[in-house]
């Protein structure tokens, strides 16, 4: 049997591609119509499998309580911080977004330039989290600093919330 081959360079695949890994149904059909309206894919992640790490994305939307259990999280965490620091996996690392949707506050994020940890019971969580994927998909389109520095007001503005 032949191995599988793991993307690791930055292609169209990626620059369109959104990894999705949780269960909440109000924030599925909105990510599937909004990513159907900006001609984006969406992977759905198998939490028994190492999908996480598998599947070359620019974002991911993850409820970690589905994969911490069968370490799937601590093997993708692994996989961010080693080998990572140049080339093109830098890169991805540097302009990936990472949407955590779960209230797990003791446990490690990923090493990206942008990780964000909404809590979807908050109002306009979905809406929030959409608006995010936008900026970054304008990002790793390679449009202007503008959107990323909105991206990073909008960070800002949440962290502060948060505190």
């Amino acid at each position: 049997m032949r191995d599988k081959t793991v993307i690791t360079e930055i292609s169209s695949v990626w620059t369109e591609t959104i990894f999705a890994q949780f269960e909440n149904s109000g924030l599925k059909n909105e990510l599937m119509k909004w990513a159907s309206k900006h001609r984006l894919n969406v992977v759905w992640g198998n939490p028994k499998h190492p999908d996480l790490i598998a599947y070359p994305s620019f974002a991911l939307v993850i409820d970690r309580n589905l994969i911490i259990e069968n370490q799937i999280y601590s093997q993708y965490l692994s996989h961010i911080d080693e080998g990572n620091s140049d080339g093109e996996l830098k890169e991805l690392r540097d302009t990936s977004i990472c949407i955590i949707i779960d209230n797990i506050k003791d446990l490690a994020l990923p090493s990206l330039d942008m990780v964000l940890q909404v809590d979807l019971d908050q109002k306009n969580a979905v809406k929030w989290i959409l608006h995010n994927l936008e900026l970054a998909s304008k990002l790793v389109a390679g449009t202007s600093d503008k959107h990323l520095k909105a991206a990073e007001k909008a960070v800002d503005k949440y962290l502060n919330k948060q505190k």
